[in-house]
């Protein structure tokens, strides 16, 4: 079996993707920065790389849209339904390349609370929905990959040092292997759990062949991020879990950064570029 998991696409941020012939209010146009334009050559090679693998399941793991989160002045546009219709144009040739397609609830700053936003592009998006709730967006999923069990929510604790990038998700870990205890029925083999929100991916192997992963996600740094930690980077990309039967392979797919822009004094001049994507996964 194979998985696809992205997320945290965070659709009508300027620092996000943005379809290139997505419209805005009263039938108005947007011209994408240099920033969307690199991320967009990023996404079309990622659509190139899932069609080749033909995954069975893709999971979004949460924030599809931006949102409209108080004091964000980084917008394409702070009408929610523009948002969610750009996403649609952007996630609809993703959702064309795998059989089923689950989308985990993200936060309520983006997604809206309990998902009231994006739970109508889910829908649209054909999602299988939640039994126990019927609708089209779930909180966290148990996904039995043919044997291993793997765990995806959305949510994971935050940090802004690099030696903490492990933390968070190994202690989700290691709570749930011990709350699955809890359970009088048999207990799923929980071999994968899978977190985004952060933007930082991280990939941490556990005694007895657990994997605790964090997403990468598809928004450079806005304002927030900025005010947070400038010297942590947003890891761009994707993620590809494999299980053959016999062994469980993860795979990040990341997209290396062009070169920063450094200013000369007294050069003649120039611009900031995106140039073509480094692939680094």
């Amino acid at each position: 079996m194979n998985i696809v998991v992205a997320s945290d696409f965070q659709v009508g941020s300027t620092l996000a993707l943005w379809p290139e012939n997505g419209r805005v209010s009263e039938g108005g146009g947007y011209t994408l920065n240099s920033v969307q334009k690199w991320l967009w050559e990023c996404y079309l090679h990622m659509l190139q790389a899932v069609g080749k693998i033909k995954p069975d399941v893709l999971v979004l793991d949460g924030d599809l849209i931006q949102g409209n989160p108080p004091r964000d002045k980084q917008l394409v546009s702070a009408n929610l339904s523009i948002q969610a219709r750009a996403s649609y144009q952007l996630l609809a040739p993703l959702r064309a390349l795998t059989g089923k397609m689950y989308v985990i609830r993200g936060t309520g700053f983006h997604d809206g609370a309990c998902a009231e936003t994006s739970e109508m592009l889910t829908e649209r998006l054909d999602a299988v929905r939640c039994p126990a709730s019927g609708e089209a967006s779930w909180w966290e999923l148990w996904l039995d990959m043919g044997g291993p069990v793997a765990h995806f929510a959305h949510t994971v604790g935050m940090t802004r040092v690099s030696y903490g990038l492990g933390t968070a998700p190994l202690r989700d870990a290691l709570t749930l292997i011990e709350e699955l205890r809890r359970y009088s029925a048999q207990t799923p083999d929980l071999r994968v759990i899978v977190r985004a929100h952060r933007h930082k991916y991280s990939h941490i192997a556990i005694a007895g062949g657990v994997h605790a992963l964090v997403c990468p996600c598809w928004q450079m740094r806005t304002e927030y991020s900025y005010a947070k930690g400038i010297a942590m980077l947003p890891d761009i990309g994707w993620l590809w879990l494999e299980w053959d039967g016999s062994d469980l392979l993860v795979r990040a797919r990341l997209y290396g950064y062009p070169s920063p822009h450094v200013e000369e004094v007294n050069a003649s001049g120039g611009t900031d570029s995106y140039p073509n994507i480094v692939y680094a996964g």
